[in-house]
């Protein structure tokens, strides 16, 4: 059904906006993934280093977790919690901080959000101050509140944050209709490494594991 209906919106942004469309929603979706990567290599992958792990060891532990979030989103999130404590953290660092982070820490939605609302002012020829960027980056923050579990809720948002701006018409975001299904499961992955980091950082700042315990854990072979 939902393959149909990724089809029938791809088909309706060809007809109305034309064939050369395709090619710039292209781009959009590798300048999410791409930017994506970015966040979670660097970004992330820098406070782990600060805090004694390596977002490789995360990746690599995590990896059977993270192939079913790409599938079923928060789906996830009890194996994740159970892999959490298996590595050292608590359970009630573990119960506080990973469901709270599906409402409050959605990094991918938020990434994909702005990239959006940028491509979408660019297709229609408006010019964004700095001004407007902002706001859209403060907006988006608090739009995106809740969004992460809620499947395809990552699109609410953007109508939601695209209608504050009142220079770019509304009626934009039907250019996004085919490939939201398609950057949705990046989305999801985003957020759920996001959280997954957040927690291992609150542990180790609560002493709750040592640097060297946790490396030794995430290097373990765990069978699922």
């Amino acid at each position: 059904m939902r393959q149909s209906g990724a089809f029938g919106a791809t088909a309706f942004t060809v007809g109305k906006f034309g064939i050369a469309s395709l090619q710039s929603l292209l781009v959009l979706i590798a300048s999410f993934y791409l930017t994506a990567a970015i966040f979670v290599f660097l970004v992330l992958g820098a406070i782990g280093y600060w805090y004694g792990f390596s977002i490789l060891a995360v990746l690599r532990h995590f990896r059977s977790e993270f192939v079913l979030v790409l599938a079923t989103s928060d789906a996830a999130l009890p194996a994740l919690m159970r892999k959490l404590e298996g590595v050292g953290c608590k359970s009630g660092t573990v119960g506080l901080v990973m469901p709270a982070g599906y409402v409050f820490n959605s990094d991918g939605t938020n990434i994909y959000i702005t990239l959006a609302l940028l491509f979408i002012a660019q297709a229609m020829h408006v010019e964004l101050t700095i001004w407007h960027q902002l706001m859209i980056l403060g907006v988006a923050t608090l739009t995106t509140k809740g969004a992460a579990g809620v499947p395809e809720a990552g699109f609410v948002s953007l109508v939601a944050t695209l209608a504050l701006v009142p220079e770019v018409p509304l009626v934009g975001v039907t250019m996004l209709l085919g490939i939201d299904r398609i950057i949705s499961e990046g989305r999801a992955l985003v957020n759920a490494i996001g959280n997954v980091v957040a927690t291992l950082v609150i542990a180790r700042r609560e002493g709750e594991v040592a640097a060297t315990k946790l490396t030794l854990a995430m290097r373990s072979v765990t069978v699922d």
